[in-house]
């Protein structure tokens, strides 16, 4: 090899990014809040002990959950008519933070929407099997005659056939209603539910390990699955071909979550690079929940009825829109509101290109998830649920729940990627120390399993210890090393 060239501290060489700067912690903003979401969430906090800022944000999925396609958000410069407002929000809590109470007070009004459905079809069940049985003898009719079938007969035949698949896939059973939740499921089952919903579906868990190991291909050759998820929140086509099975299309989904877990579980998901660089951490508003200890006195409380039914009502409110509105309730942000937008957005860009370039993937979408939760927060304020404008106070409040969520995202994925560099570091120290000048081509480390990325980062973070440097080869080639500064017992 020749003689190794100077060594060059260029950032084109050891241009690896620190884990990230120092983030500010910062308050959750409950000002951000008003109205009914307000009053009932801390109601619900105050009697069960837990979280408020948790009842908070699991009352936002709740509204997110039943606004479904119903309403868009429109800043004037969408050329597709606006965003829907379905969002995915995660929270990381210990099992002592009560996550089953609070998602069983805050959702109740949505469970009972989707009772009140089952409970419906039920009803009609047995006329929808009267009604096959039906279908299936005149088709056995028109069957039966030997010879061949005449025009009409085909024409009659196609269009009992098309009545029998609208009720039964088998010829025995009723479809089942339209899924309003889903729980606990594969990519492809909540593929499939989405499809049987119209492309409408609120996936909603209080332990949704098995959710993300499903989407992180633990039970799969496949590796990591978030194409649904990516799509389920832009509303772009998704198609799934199944071997022996019916393909699964959903021309327009519209997915809303709300997703807890313990917080190894989340962890594993979040600090996970492939979902940084496909974009699903971006979509993600992430909130840490906390454990909030009983008081001395043990005197009994309750929701008040009045704030627990002004809840159930606003719900309903807008369950019955989604139900019987033809087309999306549309709301227009004003100017204030939408310069607000912009100068969040341009901030955030200068940000992702400056000292929040290593969370460039997160605040992709900071701009959008804002627009969507300030039209949440104008339905919940709205006194009829049908606003039609969302205004600057809403818009700023929304800006401020999203840099809160990013923030605490940020922290995480600072502290999990300081842990996976020290390992990174020490398994790095162990391949150079053995090897010829404690050094190795940047070529043959990437031939190693390696990543270009990777190195660069533990060099940015651990330049004391790493360096980049340029060989310059007998034909004129350079070659990029890596090597140890200086012999360390490390």
């Amino acid at each position: 090899m020749a003689e190794l060239a100077k060594n060059v501290s260029d950032h084109s060489l050891n241009k690896g990014k620190t884990v990230s700067p120092e983030l500010d912690e910062i308050e959750f903003p409950k000002s951000s809040f008003k109205g009914i979401l307000k009053e009932f969430s801390e109601a619900v906090a105050e009697v069960n002990n837990v979280d408020p800022a948790m009842c908070l944000m699991s009352g936002l999925a709740a509204i997110s959950g039943a606004v479904g396609k119903s309403y868009k958000a429109n800043n004037g410069s969408n050329h597709d008519g606006g965003t829907y407002l379905n969002l995915y929000i995660l929270i990381s809590a210990t099992s002592s933070c009560g996550k089953g109470v609070i998602m069983g007070n805050m959702l109740k009004p949505l469970h009972d929407f989707e009772k009140a459905i089952q409970d419906e079809f039920q009803s009609k069940v047995p006329a929808l099997k009267a009604k096959l049985a039906m279908l299936l003898k005149e088709k056995q009719k028109i069957l039966s005659p030997k010879g061949a079938i005449s025009n009409s007969s085909q024409d009659e035949l196609i269009d009992i056939q098309r009545q029998i698949d609208e009720i039964s896939s088998d010829d025995k059973n009723p479809h089942g209603p339209k899924p309003f939740f889903i729980d606990n499921a594969s990519p492809e089952a909540m593929g499939v539910a989405l499809q049987e919903a119209d492309g409408v579906l609120f996936s909603a868990s209080s332990e949704a390990g098995d959710i993300f190991a499903n989407m992180q291909g633990k039970y799969s050759k496949q590796g990591n699955d978030f194409t649904l998820m990516l799509k389920g929140f832009s509303g772009d086509p998704t198609e799934f071909r199944r071997v022996g099975r019916a393909n699964v299309k959903v021309q327009e989904p519209c997915l809303s979550s709300l997703w807890m877990a313990q917080p190894s579980v989340v962890a594993k998901l979040i600090c996970d690079k492939e979902a940084s660089s496909q974009g699903l951490t971006a979509r993600i508003l992430y909130f840490e929940g906390e454990m909030i200890l009983e008081p001395e006195t043990i005197d009994e409380i309750s929701i008040d009825p009045i704030i627990k039914e002004s809840w159930n009502v606003k719900i309903q409110e807008i369950l019955s829109i989604r139900k019987d509105l033809q087309h999306a309730h549309e709301m227009r942000f004003t100017y204030d509101a939408r310069k607000c937008l912009l100068e969040f957005h341009n901030k955030r860009r200068r940000e992702t290109y400056g000292d929040l370039s290593v969370y460039r993937n997160e605040l992709g979408k900071s701009r959008e998830i804002a627009m969507r939760l300030a039209g949440l927060l104008a339905i919940v304020e709205s006194q009829d649920s049908k606003p039609k404008e969302i205004n600057e106070d809403q818009a700023r409040r929304a800006i401020e729940i999203v840099k809160f969520c990013q923030q605490k995202l940020m922290n995480e994925i600072k502290t999990g990627r300081i842990f996976a560099l020290r390992e990174f570091k020490d398994q790095l120290l162990k391949v150079l120390q053995v090897k010829e000048n404690r050094q190795e081509t940047m070529r043959e480390l990437g031939r190693s399993g390696y990543r270009k990325e990777d190195l660069e980062e533990i060099v940015g973070t651990y330049n004391e210890i790493f360096e980049i440097i340029v060989s310059k080869g007998s034909r004129g080639r350079s070659s990029r090393i890596m090597r140890l500064r200086q012999p360390t017992t490390e």
